[in-house]
């Protein structure tokens, strides 16, 4: 019965009070986050395959997954907080307070070509980043003979395209 026959003309500054009192309670109560929220955390793998979400309880922290993505050619570097890949998440200080999405880090591997010239004078290796393409190396020499191009395989039948050929293993 506190506003009971309230009107502007009896309305005291102990009414306003207690009822501003009611009203910041109301906002203050509803801004808060109930406790035991539940939050998704979703894994951006950045074509690295499927990495299901995971559910946790607010302010806990996230369990690293127990399997890394896979890309072909590429090294995982890690799970980001960000899309610029430049916050890395730290499973072991970071409490999940939100749903978030976590995004793969990936670099790209280098693999090594080597030229096999049998007895003839040696070429250097090239080390070539995934999915580039291998630079022609001089041509060995070998006194009496001409060289005939460079294979792909020991029955030298199939020439190897340094023009069209991108790298994604080491090779011979």
């Amino acid at each position: 019965k506190i506003f009971k026959n309230m009107t502007t003309k009896n309305f005291s500054l102990k009414n306003l009070k207690l009822l501003s009192f009611l009203l910041m309670s109301v906002l203050l109560f509803s801004n808060c986050k109930k406790k035991n929220d539940i939050y998704t955390v979703t894994f951006e793998t950045n074509s690295g395959g499927t990495i299901e979400n995971i559910q946790v309880t607010d302010g806990d922290l996230l369990t690293k997954p127990t399997t890394d993505p896979k890309k072909d050619g590429h090294s995982f570097d890690g799970w980001y907080s960000d899309m610029g890949l430049a916050t890395a998440f730290d499973f072991t200080t970071m409490p999940i307070t939100s749903n978030i999405t976590l995004y793969a880090k990936w670099n790209k591997n280098t693999y090594t070509v080597t030229f096999n010239t049998g007895v003839g004078s040696s070429v250097d290796p090239q080390q070539v980043v995934f999915g580039e393409k291998a630079q022609e190396p001089l041509y060995p020499t070998l006194t009496g003979k001409v060289f005939g191009g460079w294979y792909t395989e020991a029955a030298l039948t199939t020439l190897f395209s340094f023009s069209t050929t991108n790298i994604s293993a080491n090779i011979t």
